[in-house]
């Protein structure tokens, strides 16, 4: 029922998203973090990681497999540059 689908995912196919980049999707499964790995990345809690892509601001970016969250690593660093205080 899925061959297609894994089929797929294993090539390097690369596919336009949301702000018009072409990624490579092979590249980027690969560069996924955990929610752990997310919240060691940001140096947080994970109870405030939690909080903040369910609920509060700010909200932080991420990728949702079913019920699994992943993370972008350049995303994270981009919501570190974008609230960083100046």
């Amino acid at each position: 029922m899925f061959f297609w689908y894994r089929r797929w995912l294993g090539t390097s196919h690369e596919m336009e998203v949301g702000d018009h980049r072409s990624i490579n999707m092979e590249q980027e499964n690969k560069n996924l973090l955990t929610f752990t790995e997310a919240a060691v990345f940001l140096k947080v809690k994970e109870s405030w990681l939690y909080d903040h892509v369910s609920r509060s601001e700010p909200r932080v970016p991420h990728i949702k497999l079913g019920g699994l969250l992943r993370f972008v690593p350049g995303d994270l660093a981009e919501f570190i540059q974008e609230h960083r205080r100046q």
